[in-house]
């Protein structure tokens, strides 16, 4: 696995070659369409099923990987690890993602795209303080700026074994602003850090 600051703010990183490849065989192998599913909370929305994991899946088996990851990304962040809770979530046919910033529940999160999806990554974009309100609600950090944002820090490729590895803060406004066509999907493990 590799770590990679994407610019002088510590807190967005490009992270690579996180799960074995073994591991990425077996997973192409799903019928993805069939899986059980239910749906993320406060995603119940949007075209995503977060699918169910069963005990000796390969599901289960990635989980264990990133797991085994702890004391790595823990050095890398200078942290100490305890734990990594993880989601698999296949988004389909309509699927798009507002630019949002996350409530501050969310610390520190890891997605690794498990497909290849061109054109449909996740993009973070620059934000001023001025830009961000604070409410006294569950959110609590809304953008007020232009819709789209007019400048992108960074746009993650939706590749195969790559993703990004984020600490929340507010200003890390983010979201998918494509919108997947009818022969296209994607599939990811969303992970929190803890």
């Amino acid at each position: 696995m590799t770590l990679d600051q994407i610019d002088d703010r510590p807190d967005l990183f490009q992270v690579k070659n996180v799960i074995p490849d073994h591991l990425i065989k077996e997973l192409k192998k799903l019928p993805l369409e069939a899986m059980p599913f239910s749906k993320q909370e406060w995603q119940d929305h949007i075209a995503r099923r977060k699918l169910a994991i069963f005990p000796d899946s390969v599901l289960e088996k990635i989980q264990y990987a990133i797991n085994q990851r702890q004391n790595q990304i823990g050095d890398f962040l200078s942290t100490k690890v305890t734990h990594i809770d993880s989601y698999f979530w296949y988004d389909h046919e309509g699927f798009t993602f507002p630019s949002h910033i996350d409530n501050p529940g969310v610390r520190t999160v890891m997605q690794i795209y498990l497909s290849d999806c061109p054109g449909n990554g996740t993009v973070f974009y620059q934000v001023d303080d001025h830009e961000v309100e604070d409410r006294e609600d569950n959110q609590r950090w809304h953008y007020t700026g232009t819709e789209p944002p007019n400048l992108k820090r960074k746009e993650f490729e939706f590749k195969e074994n790559t993703g990004y590895l984020m600490i929340n803060n507010r200003r890390q406004l983010h979201g998918v602003p494509a919108v997947l066509g009818p022969s296209k999907t994607r599939l990811s493990v969303y992970c929190h850090i803890h």
